[in-house]
């Protein structure tokens, strides 16, 4: 869910995992992969609420996507 309500975990919110994806595109590209892994460092997510914030920010017209990278749009 996009909209946080009180009862649903913080930590797992889309909004919130989707500002962690973009302090570290901040820093430099990823590979998809890669970027996974340095996410679920950060915070407990899983794989499919991953790819619902890579959705979101790429339809926000935050991220561009070429060969398997993800780059943060200037």
């Amino acid at each position: 869910m996009l909209i946080p309500t009180k009862y649903e975990n913080i930590e797992k919110n889309i909004l919130v995992i989707s500002s962690e994806i973009l302090k570290l595109l901040k820093k430099k590209s990823f590979d998809v992969d890669d970027l996974f892994t340095e996410i679920k460092k950060i915070r407990q997510v899983d794989f499919e609420s991953y790819f619902d914030c890579l959705v979101f920010l790429y339809l926000a017209d935050f991220l561009e996507a070429h060969n398997h990278y993800i780059f943060l749009k200037r």
